[in-house]
């Protein structure tokens, strides 16, 4: 390296310490949001989980001019979820693909709840953005993760946390026509 060039690990030791300050201060409004509803794991209505996401990330929605289309099953079972998680879940899973579409021109998100087995229920966020396949495939190393896709690999491996502590399913197929889909499966009975 010449003095003219920056050293790459510092510059990706900074990366990865604002995307870990932005995921906290995320963490810390949504606990804040939560504090009164600190039973759990607790019966959820995962349309109301997903409603409370949307509205959360209303502010990110707007600026970027997303469009959202629900298509919510009625009347689905009730979930026994720890609600602070599956909040925190649905708003990563939508900031995921909100970032998606920075570089996108047809900018829209759909949302998508149904019973998809007699014992689980399936949620899925399909998008218009780009870059989202890569991140299922980057390691777990923090740095490297903080660095991948703009720093949303550090976001996805919160996800996959997430995910994981609510013995849920988690699949990303690419779209018809251009972005991804992000499929939730979520047990009855957990």
């Amino acid at each position: 390296l010449t003095a003219a060039t920056p050293a790459p690990l510092p510059r990706l030791q900074d990366q990865a310490m604002a995307e870990l300050g932005r995921l906290g201060g995320m963490l810390s409004h949504l606990r804040d949001v939560l504090e009164e509803d600190a039973q759990s794991p607790a019966m959820a209505d995962v349309n109301e989980m997903l409603e409370a996401a949307l509205r959360l990330q209303q502010p990110a929605l707007a600026k970027l001019g997303i469009r959202v289309t629900r298509d919510l099953q009625p009347d689905l079972p009730e979930l026994r979820l720890d609600k602070a998680v599956m909040l925190q879940l649905f708003f990563n899973l939508l900031s995921l693909s909100i970032d998606a579409m920075h570089q996108s021109v047809k900018r829209e998100i759909t949302v998508t709840s149904a019973r998809a087995q007699p014992d689980r229920v399936e949620v899925r966020i399909a998008h218009t953005g780009h870059g989202m396949d890569a991140l299922l495939q980057q390691p777990r190393d923090p740095v490297a993760l903080a660095a991948s896709a703009a720093g949303r690999g550090l976001e996805m491996a919160v996800c996959r946390y997430l995910i994981e502590s609510q013995q849920a399913e988690f699949s990303l197929s690419t779209t018809r026509g251009g972005g991804s889909t992000l499929h939730l499966s979520l047990p009855l009975h957990a």
